[in-house]
């Protein structure tokens, strides 16, 4: 998938020294890359945000000032660091925060770190890479000019696979080849699988009801892109810790109307099989109701205090469901409507959570920013935020600044 070679400067010249890297996109998604220096006077860019098309490279200028660089001690490391991220149509706002910000980078997303180790000779490029499932991009430091390699023509999809989450730890030509055969996987195919594979294609193409998915693998079958069809048509769903998860296109091994519409069926028949009692699953479920009855009438103590309270409240649904309810809870407790301030942007519910960059509230700050930025436009003392299904709390509150 990745192939390194060293970065070679020489150290007995105390003239600027400029070098060419060249970052090549091996997948099949557009990418966003972040490049910072950590010796900005010693190593500098001539840019620093990029985006690079799918199977596409660029060519930066990496300017070395050596006379800076031989004040480092020997043995000394600074660091080149190249932060990337997928683009996508949902994810394009959360994007452009990402690229306005400084130091905002997640451990969730994919991060280059290429190191530059000064040693009495050589300045050599060692890179940790820091892998995220299902994407990978290939980095080559290069110090000769872009004319002797064709590199358009060698970009290929080295890995866009679910599967193999383990695929750059360490850079070397094994990795490469490994990363190599996993792409070519679809030329190995048998003809029994293949077959098997187009029966199921045609199945869905016959099934789905839905023009927008049907069209997707409509598509994708008379590009004859077996990799795809078999990533979307051979995976199957699967109940995980919070019910079935996958991602939301075309398939059988995605959510869709027609993957909803079979787990709905099977729900169906599976749970209607034989005659039950109610309830099924606990027994003490009887006695919800009247405890209920006495959690309630114990709820609240203070609802004239709420009343009459000058404090503000700026809640966030997160793109999810809790809006609505939160909106009844901070009525039946009394609290002046004017006083619970929304955040329109993540008031309603959008499953690709086009704000945030992962939309967790226990996130913190990194993914607070529109509370924040809500909570100074009203004044508001707090700030309450749900994650999307509403089970759980973020709470922060002003003393001055706001404190989670």
């Amino acid at each position: 998938m990745i192939r390194m070679r060293t970065l070679v400067v020489p150290s007995d010249q105390q003239a600027p020294l400029e070098k060419q890297i060249v970052i090549r996109n091996v997948t099949k998604r557009d990418w966003v890359v972040k490049l910072r220096s950590e010796a900005p006077k010693a190593m500098r860019f001539d840019f620093d945000k990029i985006v690079i098309d799918s199977r596409k490279y660029v060519i930066i200028k990496l300017t070395f000032n050596l006379k800076e660089l031989s004040s480092y001690k020997t043995g000394v490391s600074s660091k080149i660091f190249l932060f990337a991220r997928p683009l996508m149509k949902f994810n394009e706002e959360c994007l452009k925060i990402w690229l306005q910000r400084e130091n905002n980078e997640l451990a969730c997303q994919l991060a280059h770190v290429v190191q530059l180790v000064v040693s009495d000779n050589v300045f050599s490029a060692e890179k940790l890479v820091l892998d995220l499932p299902g994407y990978a991009t290939a980095i080559d430091p290069i110090p000769f000019a872009i004319e002797e390699e064709e590199l358009d023509s060698r970009c290929e999809t080295a890995a866009n696979i679910e599967d193999d989450t383990d695929t750059a730890r360490v850079i070397d030509d094994k990795l490469l080849a490994h990363a190599r055969l996993i792409a070519s996987r679809k030329l190995n195919m048998s003809p029994e699988d293949q077959e098997k594979l187009m029966a199921k294609v045609k199945n869905w193409l016959a099934w789905d009801k839905n023009k927008k998915t049907r069209e997707e693998i409509d598509a994708l079958a008379k590009q004859n892109d077996i990799e795809a069809l078999a990533a979307r048509m051979n995976a199957r769903l699967l109940f995980g810790t919070a019910g079935i998860r996958a991602r939301m296109e075309a398939g059988f091994g995605r959510l869709n109307d027609l993957t909803i519409i079979t787990v709905t069926n099977g729900f169906a028949k599976y749970l209607l099989t034989d005659l039950m009692k109610n309830p099924l699953l606990k027994s003490a479920d009887t006695s919800i109701d009247p405890y209920f009855e006495i959690e309630r009438s114990t709820l609240c103590y203070h609802k004239k205090v709420n009343e009459a309270t000058p404090l503000k409240i700026t809640y966030s649904a997160f793109h999810g469901v809790g809006y609505r309810y939160a909106k009844r809870m901070f009525k039946e407790f009394g609290f002046p409507e004017d006083h619970i301030i929304s955040v329109q942007e993540q008031q309603e519910a959008d499953p690709t959570f086009p704000t945030v960059p992962f939309p967790n509230p226990e996130e913190g700050a990194k993914v607070l920013a529109l509370s924040f930025k809500t909570a100074e436009a009203y004044n508001s003392s707090f700030i309450i935020a749900n994650d999307p299904d509403a089970d759980r709390v973020q709470i922060a509150e002003r003393k001055p600044e706001y404190v989670i």
